[in-house]
């Protein structure tokens, strides 16, 4: 079983390394970026320590080393915040499942994998 953690790393790892192939990290990535990155790799690990009710945004500023208005500025509220992560994390869950099964020979029993 792959834990929310595992694949926000894996996720994180696949975009740190097409941003750095794609040169997007340099100058050419715009500080909004970077910061929204940031906010979005802080509020998971918040959410993932202290739980949705748990988690403040004022903390996540703080992980994120912004301002709570530059949160604010790039997420509406706590909740859309929460599900910009989700559905991140969910699609990354199901490109690997879409990658695994693609290596699956034609007429492969599904159960012996």
């Amino acid at each position: 079983m792959v834990s929310i953690r595992n694949l926000f790393d894996n996720l994180r790892l696949k975009t740190k390394g097409a941003a750095v192939n794609d040169g997007l990290v340099n100058e050419g990535w715009g500080r909004t970026a970077r910061k929204r990155k940031a906010i979005l790799e802080a509020a998971t690990s918040v959410f993932l320590r202290d739980g949705y009710l748990g988690a403040g945004m004022d903390e996540i500023a703080l992980v994120a080393d912004v301002s709570k208005q530059t949160v604010y500025k790039q997420f509406a509220s706590k909740e859309a915040l929460f599900l910009e992560i989700v559905a991140g994390l969910t699609n990354a869950a199901s490109n690997a499942v879409h990658d695994t099964i693609s290596e699956l020979a034609p007429g492969a029993d599904l159960h012996a994998f």
